[in-house]
């Protein structure tokens, strides 16, 4: 039976923090995947969480030169960005940190390791440092700015930064995250001379990993258009399969990346692009890329915005699947571990889209309510202070011709103030303005009004 992802009744509702969890069939398919579950459950963390941290670190410590071969399309690097989700004090960070200690870079590697991320400037920088070279005029030793690492992984905590850079105007954050996930050039060519720093296609990987309360998710999400969050995978903080009796550390993930003589054996693959070595892909896998890419190519079939990426993830995932269990080539097992992966990480997404509403949708309410409440009290404040006037109106006249006036008659005179006169008439006599006297007749009583013990000021 292939793994598959398993919803979870109790934790179906949608409150983006727990829509789905991977089962046994899926964590058992490979020792690898129970270790990754067994580190994350012995410190009592999500399984999935810790897992999306893995597979970016691997994707951060992998040659450079390793690629997606172009089945459709371009080829593509193997950077991954791997949101964690969950609401305050549950645990996104500790998973990241379990995920860096599983998986230590190794000592031999050059890589900018857990870096917090700023700019997309100060991310394409932490590539370079300044060496020493021979100037080819002069002959003299000068200092120059080069690019002198290709690896490196990024964790951003609760991923505020990275929405309030991002968003702010000509940032660059974004973008450059956007072009790192497929391996583009980044860099900026309109920065001054001594300030431009261009990193090459294909001569980086990175693993970026977004620590994210739920609701602050928005921001990434309103950047669809962009396409952010398609390129990112989405696992939830909160496991409802962590056990209530952990099983014991389990040691460091015994997993190292792939040598370089094994990258270079795949440079004569029959996709050879300059220095770039494609991961070999089983043809079934071709077959079906192929033949869902051409359906969206004839306009046959349309992908949802934020499914935009679908693919190119799940080949990915594929891939890195397929480096951690120690080969460089995606058999059908790989592509079928990568699927109950994205279908776990589409289900977050959504939640955390519904919760995003959801929030949406209260903070409007509670807008609304307070809004709905100032013009209530506004009405109160306008007809009080209509209640006082007639008061006020009703007092003038009795002090005026204080032998003249009975309620009968001051309703004829003051017409448009009908609808409080009777208010108006019962604040004047308790504040002393008037007095109210009723002289009984053959008919109705007649109520009439006198001077009080003081006129209104």
């Amino acid at each position: 039976m292939p793994p598959r992802t398993q919803a979870d009744p109790e934790a179906a509702k949608p409150t983006g923090e727990q829509p789905t969890t991977l089962d046994d069939d899926f964590w058992g398919a490979r020792a690898h995947l129970k270790h990754i579950r067994d580190a994350a459950h012995s410190r009592q963390r999500s399984a999935p969480a810790v897992l999306g941290v893995t597979l970016a670190r691997i994707a951060a410590m992998v040659d450079h030169r390793l690629r997606i071969p172009p089945i459709v399309g371009a080829d593509a690097g193997l950077s991954l960005i791997t949101a964690v989700l969950a609401p305050p004090g549950v645990g996104k960070s500790t998973a990241s940190h379990i995920g860096t200690q599983l998986l230590p870079a190794p000592a031999t590697l050059d890589i900018a390791d857990q870096l917090p991320i700023g700019t997309g400037e100060g991310m394409v920088e932490i590539f370079f440092e300044m060496v020493d070279e021979t100037d080819e005029e002069t002959g003299k030793p000068k200092k120059v700015k080069k690019q002198v690492r290709h690896n490196a992984f990024f964790y951003v905590d609760e991923g505020q930064v990275l929405s309030e850079i991002g968003t702010r105007k000509n940032a660059t954050l974004l973008p450059t995250i956007r072009s790192a996930f497929t391996g583009a050039t980044l860099g900026q060519m309109n920065a001054s001379e001594e300030r431009r720093r261009i990193l090459p296609a294909g001569s980086y990987t990175v693993g970026v990993v977004v620590a994210l309360q739920t609701v602050l998710a928005g921001a990434l999400l309103e950047d669809a258009e962009g396409g952010t969050p398609q390129r990112m995978l989405w696992f939830p903080a909160i496991d409802t399969t962590i056990p209530d009796n952990p099983p014991t550390w389990p040691g460091l993930l015994p997993w190292q990346p792939p040598t370089r003589d094994a990258v270079n054996a795949l440079r004569d693959d029959g996709w050879l692009i300059g220095e770039d070595a494609h991961l070999t892909v089983a043809e079934s896998i071709q077959r079906e890329i192929r033949a869902a890419d051409l359906r969206r190519a004839r306009g046959e079939e349309t992908t949802e915005l934020l499914d935009a990426h679908e693919g190119l993830v799940k080949l990915k995932l594929a891939a890195l699947l397929s480096i951690l269990d120690g080969r460089l080539d995606i058999n059908e097992e790989d592509w079928q571990l990568a699927a109950c992966l994205k279908e776990a990480s589409n289900e977050t997404r959504n939640s955390v889209v519904e919760a995003v509403k959801q929030d949406g949708a209260r903070r409007e309410a509670e807008q609304s309510n307070r809004l709905a409440r100032r013009a209530a009290q506004a009405d109160v404040a306008v007809g009080e202070r209509r209640v006082i006037d007639c008061s006020r109106k009703v007092a003038e006249k009795v002090w005026r011709e204080p032998d003249r006036w009975t309620v009968a008659e001051l309703r004829r005179s003051m017409s448009r103030w009908r609808d409080v006169l009777d208010e108006g008439v019962e604040h004047a006599v308790l504040e002393g303005w008037v007095v109210e006297k009723v002289e009984s007749g053959q008919g109705a009583s007649k109520r009439l009004l006198r001077r009080g013990e003081k006129r209104p000021s």
